[in-house]
C-alpha cells in the first residue's frame, strides 16, 4: 500500500468513528450520556495532516469474563472483627428497576480463632443506583437478596453504599444473614 493510501484509510476510519459518535450523542436524551460514552480526543494520524476529534473505541470488557468484574477485600467490623472478601459482576444489559444496574455478588466472611474456622458465603443479586459525580467519581447505593451459605443455609439480604474513583473504591455493606445480628463490612473495591 502506498503511503498516501494509508493516510487516506486512517482518515476515513477516523471520519467514520467521529460520525458514529456524533450520531449516538444526538440520539441520546439531552444531557444524558450513554454508559458506553468515551470522550473525543484530538488525534493526528499522519504527519502533515491536521489532528481531528476522534472517539477512541472502548477496550474489550475483559479476558476473564464478558461482564465488568470487581474484587473486594476488607473486614467485617461489627459485631466482631472478621475477614471479608468477594467478587462482583455487573450485568449491564439486565435492568429490573428503571435507572438501576444489576450486579451479582459472591462474598466470603471468614472467622478464624481457637474455636475453629467459620465461614459465611452470601451470593446475592443486587440492584444498584449510581450517582455520577464530576472528576470520574461516582457514589452508589442499593440492596440485594440471596442465599447465605454456612453451617445452615438461610435466605438473606444486604444494603450497599459505596464510592468509586476510576477503578478503585470503598464499599460498605450491612448483611442480614437470616439469623443473628446484622453484619457490617467495609471493603476496598478494585475493578479488574
Amino acid at each position: 500500500m502506498l503511503p498516501g493510501n494509508s493516510a487516506r484509510a486512517d482518515r476515513a476510519l477516523a471520519d467514520r468513528a467521529n460520525a458514529a459518535a456524533r450520531a449516538e450523542q444526538t440520539l441520546a436524551a439531552p444531557g444524558v450520556e450513554s454508559s458506553d460514552y468515551q470522550p473525543l480526543f484530538h488525534l493526528n494520524y499522519a504527519p502533515g495532516v491536521a489532528g481531528e476529534d476522534c472517539q477512541v473505541p472502548l477496550p474489550p470488557v475483559g479476558s476473564v469474563s464478558p461482564f465488568p468484574l470487581a474484587l473486594r477485600l476488607g473486614a467485617m467490623v461489627s459485631p466482631r472483627l472478621k475477614f471479608a472478601g468477594g467478587i462482583d459482576a455487573t450485568l449491564r444489559g439486565l435492568r429490573v428497576l428503571p435507572g438501576f444496574t444489576s450486579r451479582v455478588d459472591a462474598d466470603a466472611i471468614v472467622s478464624a480463632n481457637f474455636g475453629g474456622i467459620s465461614t459465611i458465603v452470601p451470593v446475592t443479586f443486587d440492584q444498584i443506583y449510581n450517582l455520577n459525580l464530576p472528576v470520574s467519581s461516582r457514589v452508589y447505593v442499593g440492596g440485594g437478596i440471596g442465599p447465605y451459605f454456612g453451617d445452615v443455609t438461610r435466605f438473606g439480604g444486604k444494603l450497599i453504599v459505596g464510592a468509586e474513583f476510576n477503578r478503585f473504591g470503598l464499599e460498605g455493606n450491612i448483611h442480614f444473614a437470616g439469623a443473628g445480628d446484622p453484619l457490617f463490612t467495609i471493603q476496598a473495591r478494585i475493578g479488574l
